[in-house]
């Protein structure tokens, strides 16, 4: 578990509220980005730093028909130097676990890549990193939602529709087409390609047999329920 970056009180409520995609910038790694999903009311519970996170306000409550409210955690303080406990604070899983290389297309799920160093959330490509120039994973464009609000990785290898086991992916942009047309998803073992035009169409991903999962991955429990609405690829962070 790491910081990977701050975002205001207020906004927990509103902008980046539980199930959230929120991006984040590197500080130090050059602005290498980072994505993750906002994480639900227990994990704010663990991120307290000693402090009530279940408030009550009498008059409210009973306008509003609630038995409580949740305050969102906060970093504990510490002393000039110190670094804060990264276990306090709002909880961000990281979403989607697909990431890119800029530089080379490989896609591939965070656990191929290399952390810079032990603990850190970021992903290096070492492939194309150079001494003194590393080149950082960055999240995918696509993820796959349905109008019941459940979130899940988008089918990579299902949109390919090449026979390997796992496919090698690299996703690159034509030089001859623009848009969508010229994104290009290729298997580097068997050299299958298929572009990424149509993929924002209604049942494009029903006509590959592909259903909603009923995945909820800001929870820890019960993350998976029953779903048959059609889900859709979307851009990560649309509204």
């Amino acid at each position: 578990m790491a910081t990977v970056g701050k975002i205001r009180r207020s906004g927990c409520i509103h902008t980046f509220g539980i199930g959230s995609i929120i991006d984040f910038r590197s500080q130090d790694s050059f602005g290498a980005a980072l994505s993750g999903i906002a994480m639900g009311l227990e994990a704010w519970e663990e991120g307290r730093a000693g402090g009530k996170q279940i408030i009550h306000e009498p008059r409210l409550e009973k306008l509003l028909a609630k038995s409580s409210f949740y305050l969102p955690p906060v970093p504990e303080e510490t002393k000039h130097g110190q670094t804060p406990n990264p276990s306090t604070g709002l909880w961000a899983k990281r979403f989607p676990n697909m990431l890119q290389c800029p530089s080379c297309g490989i896609l591939q799920v965070s656990d191929y890549w290399s952390p810079p160093k032990i603990g850190d959330p970021l992903r290096l490509c070492t492939q194309c990193s150079r001494p003194g120039k590393n080149v950082f994973a960055a999240p995918v464009r696509f993820v796959v939602a349905c109008e019941a609000g459940h979130i899940e990785e988008f089918p990579w290898a299902a949109w390919l529709g090449c026979k390997c086991s796992p496919p090698a992916m690299r996703l690159d942009q034509s030089k001859t087409r623009a848009g969508l047309a010229g994104l290009i998803l290729e298997c580097m073992n068997c050299g299958t390609k298929n572009s990424m035009e149509g993929v924002f169409s209604e049942h494009a991903l029903l006509n590959l047999g592909f259903r909603c999962s009923g995945l909820r991955p800001w929870l820890n429990g019960a993350s998976r329920e029953d779903c048959d609405k059609t889900p859709r690829a979307l851009q990560r962070g649309a509204s």
